[in-house]
């Protein structure tokens, strides 16, 4: 019981340290606050020069190898000189090659991924980066305003601008439907026209244009919201969307990003259903 006390002190102590300190500390015993160093280096595979990706990838092929290797051997299975696996290191944010070792043998415990191919890590990283840098652009408050358009909303109404937008708005739909919300899937311009035409103040609409809408689609989401009707915007085009709807979610670089909105978005009603079952 003593023991346990102390250490529950301990943490606690710990937990009141400023960041800077905090991080010193973590480094200094090998568990940066960053996370693993494999998981740094696989974060970061997209940010490294060519040379350091192929160090990169040589010590996420074999990370038993690395954490034992030398300085020479770590460069001849990348297959670069020695100065570039010192320069790796510090870019991977360790002091130096011993620094990076060390790491290496402490994160070399059963590491999930570590087996895929060099190229699907490439991907993977690129991926995860992209996701990552949209959830720090996109605002919680427009996530949560949207959520709200739509848990007030008696009927959804998607709207899919181009054959690159119809899988998402098919999905959405499918999702939606699968919560119990009434949900359907415009794709042709006259009958977008015809149900805005129809639309009111209990019933939202969302819009997915992943490039700039025609003004025959903007002209058919004001005539909505003059309406009533809540408005989510899903594009890359910031001046129309603010212009013609209530919420703007930018869906980022590439598909991934719209199928995050998707999830977003269901993942807020599904939060919100749950709130009421308790």
């Amino acid at each position: 019981m003593g023991g346990q006390r102390h250490a529950a002190v301990f943490w606690l102590t710990v937990a009141a340290w400023p960041k800077d300190v905090l991080a010193r500390f973590s480094h200094s015993i090998g568990r940066d606050t960053e996370g693993d160093i494999i998981s740094r280096i696989r974060q970061r595979l997209a940010e490294f020069s060519q040379q350091e990706a192929r160090v990169a990838q040589a010590i996420l092929h074999d990370p038993g190898f690395a954490s034992s290797a030398t300085i020479d051997q770590l460069a001849q299975a990348a297959g670069v000189s020695p100065a570039t696996i010192t320069r790796f290191a510090r870019a991977a944010g360790c002091d130096d090659i011993r620094d990076l070792r060390m790491k290496l043998a402490q994160a070399n415990t059963a590491i999930p991924g570590s087996e895929l191919p060099a190229c699907w890590q490439l991907r993977l990283s690129a991926i995860q980066q992209s996701l990552t840098q949209q959830l720090e652009t996109l605002p919680e408050a427009h996530v949560s305003r949207a959520v709200s358009l739509l848990k007030r909303a008696r009927a959804i109404h998607i709207f899919s601008a181009g054959a690159a937008d119809t899988p998402f708005a098919s999905l959405l739909q499918y999702r939606l439907l699968t919560q119990g919300q009434p949900a359907s899937v415009c794709y042709d311009p006259a009958l977008m026209s015809f149900t805005a035409s129809m639309l009111n103040h209990d019933q939202a609409m969302i819009v997915f244009a992943s490039s700039a809408p025609d003004s025959a689609l903007l002209a058919t989401v004001q005539q909505a919201r003059r309406q009533g009707a809540g408005i989510i915007m899903v594009m890359k085009d910031s001046a129309s969307a603010v212009h013609a709807g209530d919420v703007w979610l930018p869906p980022g670089e590439g598909h991934y990003g719209a199928l995050l909105i998707v999830d977003l978005l269901c993942d807020g009603l599904a939060a919100g259903s749950d709130e009421r079952k308790i």
